[in-house]
């Protein structure tokens, strides 16, 4: 499923997706939404960026037709230079103006920094290396006087001279004129003679060849709908990620530089903060440390280099004494070609030597550092067998760094130079496959696994060709020893186990599909994954038809767990269970397992409930809720009570409701089962009327008061309801971190240009002034802390401060005693 804030991405996308198919503009789906696309048929999700690609001409035609549609569309803007001239970005952005999505380093800028979708250019460029190097060198440069706050030369240690004399030159001629030169550049080879594209963002430098872009007419899946992307879509994923982009992890999202907020527009917030911000002092300030940077670039990138080493030292001496010790191991594992043993022993010098300190990585914050690689030296012939353990352990890429890692610092020895050529011809067995020349793939590996006949990544990948060519059936008995002799090696392999199933599938449905779940959490690769979860798909009517077994079911949701076939064929089998069930105990135990099972369900697929596709659910979980509660308190009153209130929405109703209920608990004893539904009752009724903080203390006494475990059910599915209602609405600083009430106390205050400036007092404003005031401002708090107004030790003394104060509207600890008590529930 998606969030709230893929939503809004991906109804941007298919926006963008209807005008290019309405004006006949080629596009394509590119980086981690083409992975998503790929593994899962939606976002991944960590995600929150999509990238759309498109060929230059295709780009300008786009900006024209979109930014005039713009015009007539509320809350829509296409932000790039040609329709803003205060836009810092190289790309394009279609965004959500009323949205709010602001990098630190945006602060002051004049985008239009709502939640957008990425639009790439893709320029032409000769199939010359210097050419494309030519061409960021270039680019760097150009972003680099768009932004002020970000630096993209100075990693790659280039655009020194040129910067500080564009720079000089723009006291004489405008900065617009100079942007338009330098852009000038980036359009140099658009021509029809180019066989290469380049990527017009200056954080991802990839020549992607023009074969594996073609026309965009490859076709992928997100959410049900069908998006365009590259023809070699699996070919361009290597580019970005590697060759073992399939076993890619999802991005996961760890800039805390970001202000993000669905439903407030940027130019509040922004405004709100230049409250704080002497916006021309800080771009002063941006401006001079960038020349200040460029000045002294190498001698910094020098101290960068001296702490490394330092810190090299340790680990070598480390990692060379271990390896030491273990040399009869090691030696022995050579000679047998043991290489699992020999995963084993190296596994803390791989781990150590991949890190992006002494690697680097190919985006601009690592860049330097992928250049110039530290090595943690070890014996020649100790590094010789990290690289065959990882070519031998579908480790194939990494492999290939490491080699490049060594020859960096000294020449390459033999072995070296065979595995990097045996790389080659696997890359190129990749592509072929790609193109769909399996019988071509096929060839090629033979020749390999003549070589290296137990090389697992060659093993699995003619398995793969084998198993998806024309003529599968003819080499069943080849595809069944290939995967015996994977299973020898590795026998816990979740792509060879899934392989093992796809022939058993015909035979024996049933066990394939168990194979197949195992399968499916025995394996990071994301192509079978995705394959897995499409047989399981295919077979699911048939599974739902013919099973009365509920823990196979739950097997199957483990993998699909938004197919609501399940769900209800699982709810149909838990229904005649219990009505097949003896004994009121028994019976009652698992009427509330059933009911806690839905409760869970509800609140996990609230929008699919509100669509009504779970269907008599909803009017369900009331009458076994009813039922329950007759079932533990035996009270007539407290059962009509429990009725009553499950559909009253009506005040003066609830506030009669709850005067009956103080009413009735006189005569009760304190303590008594029926004394503390009561309270559960009061709970419900307070929070129907938006008492949250009264209808959360009551539940916290309950809890604390109650030893009876069926009572305990009833008590967690409350609890539910309240984080639901509450603690998520205060504490979750992207979905809720811009309040407008609040924005009009703020700006009632008046704050002079000395603390505008100052740290401290802009702490010392709200700390005193606010205190207590209004609970979003811990959401409002949170876009002061990113923006490095304050720093997080003093937004967590703030937030401890707030905690003890009575006057709150909502008291934080009252919220993080909720949180504690339910920390066991899965929502």
């Amino acid at each position: 499923m998606l969030t709230q804030h893929q939503e809004i991405l991906y109804q941007l996308l298919i926006e963008i997706a209807d005008i290019c198919t309405e004006h006949n503009i080629s596009y394509g789906i590119g980086s981690d939404t083409l992975l998503g696309a790929i593994s899962i048929n939606s976002m991944l999700p960590e995600s929150h960026t999509i990238s759309v690609y498109m060929k230059s001409n295709d780009y300008y035609k786009f900006i024209e037709i979109c930014s005039k549609k713009c015009e007539r569309t509320n809350h829509r803007f296409l932000d790039c230079r040609e329709t803003n001239e205060f836009c810092t970005n190289s790309f394009a952005r279609y965004v959500n103006t009323k949205t709010t999505l602001i990098d630190k380093h945006n602060l002051i800028t004049g985008d239009k920094a709502g939640i957008g979708v990425d639009i790439y250019c893709l320029d032409n460029v000769r199939n010359h290396k210097n050419d494309a190097e030519h061409y960021y060198k270039k680019l760097r440069l150009y972003c680099d006087f768009l932004n002020n706050s970000k630096n993209y030369s100075i990693p790659y240690e280039d655009n020194k001279f040129s910067y500080l004399f564009n720079k000089a030159k723009g006291k004489v001629v405008s900065k617009e004129s100079i942007l338009q030169s330098l852009e000038s550049n980036l359009e140099k080879f658009n021509n029809y003679n180019c066989n290469f594209y380049m990527v017009r963002e200056p954080s991802l430098p990839v020549c992607i060849p023009k074969k594996i872009v073609g026309s965009f007419n490859s076709i992928v899946t997100i959410a049900g709908r069908k998006f365009r992307t590259f023809e070699n879509p699996y070919s361009y994923l290597s580019i970005i990620y590697g060759e073992e982009w399939m076993y890619q992890n999802s991005p996961k999202n760890t800039d805390d530089t970001l202000i993000l907020n669905k439903k407030t527009t940027y130019e509040n917030i922004k405004s709100e903060l230049y409250n704080f911000i002497d916006k021309d002092d800080l771009d002063k300030k941006y401006n001079s440390k960038k020349n200040f940077d460029f000045l002294t670039e190498k001698q910094g990138l020098k101290v960068q280099d001296f702490r490394s080493k330092i810190e090299l030292i340790g680990k070598s001496l480390e990692d060379h004494n271990f390896l030491r010790s273990k040399n009869d191991e090691i030696e022995k594992s050579i000679e047998e070609e043991n290489y699992n043993k020999l995963s084993e022993i190296f596994s803390e010098y791989i781990k150590n030597q991949s890190s992006k300190k002494l690697i680097g990585s190919k985006d601009l914050d690592n860049i330097y550092r992928y250049h110039h690689p530290l090595l943690i030296k070890i014996d020649p012939e100790y590094y010789e067998a990290v690289v065959l353990t990882l070519f031998h352990t579908s480790r194939i890429d990494k492999a290939k760094r490491f080699i490049q890692v060594y020859s960096y610092h000294f020449k390459k020895t033999i072995v070296m130079k065979v595995v990097e050529e045996n790389i080659f011809h696997y890359k190129k067995a990749l592509v072929l496959i790609d193109e769909n020349k399996f019988d071509r793939a096929i060839t090629l590996l033979d020749k390999l696994l003549k070589k290296y006949p137990k090389n697992i990544s060659f093993i699995k990948l003619k398995i793969y060709c084998l198993l998806k060519s024309f003529f599968a059936d003819d080499h069943t008995v080849e595809i069944k020893g290939l995967i015996n002799l994977g299973l020898e090696m590795f026998p816990n392999d979740g792509d060879l186990l899934k392989y093992q199933n796809e022939l058993l599938i015909n035979d024996d449905l049933e066990k394939a599909i168990l194979g197949y779940i195992d399968a499916y959490f025995k394996t990071d690769n994301i192509i079978t994954k995705r394959e897995i979860r499409y047989t399981l798909d295919k077979h699911l009517d048939t599974l739902i038809k013919d099973t009365h077994n509920i823990d196979f079911l739950d097997r199957l949701l483990l993998i699909l767990n938004d197919d609501f076939r399940l769900y209800n064929k699982k709810f149909q089998l838990m229904n005649n269970e219990i009505e097949q069930t003896e004994g009121r105990e028994r019976k009652a135990k698992k009427q509330y397992d059933f009911v806690y099972y839905l409760v869970n369900l509800r609140y996990k697929y609230k929008e699919k409930f509100a669509q009504n596709i779970f269907s008599k659910t909803e009017t369900t979980i009331s009458q076994w809720y009813h039922n329950i509660v007759k079932g533990i308190c035996n009270n007539e009153f407290i059962t009509c009570v429990s009725a009553e209130i499950i559909n009253c929405t009506d005040f003066n109703k609830l506030s009669m409701i709850l005067d009956n209920i103080d009413s009735h608990m006189v005569n009760l004893d304190i303590g008594d089962i029926n004394y503390l539904y009561c309270l559960i009752l009061k709970s419900h009724v307070l929070r129907k009327i938006g008492e949250f903080q009264k209808s959360s203390k009551i539940l916290i006494q309950v809890a604390k008061e109650n030893k009876d475990p069926y009572l305990t059910i009833v008590i967690k599915k409350d609890f539910l309801g309240e984080i639901n209602c509450i603690y998520r609405e205060l504490t979750s600083s992207t979905e809720h971190i811009y309040d407008s009430s609040f924005d009009s106390k703020i700006s009632a205050k008046k704050i002079n240009e000395k603390e505008k400036s100052d740290e401290k007092s802009v702490y010392d404003f709200y700390k005193e002034r606010i205190k207590g005031i209004y609970p979003s401002v811990l959401n409002f708090l949170e876009i002061i802390t990113k923006v490095g107004l304050i720093t997080i030790q003093q937004r967590n003394d703030f937030v401890k401060d707030l905690s003890i104060d009575e006057s709150s509207t909502f008291n934080k600890e009252t919220a993080e005693t909720l949180y504690n008590l339910t920390s066991q529930i899965q929502i």
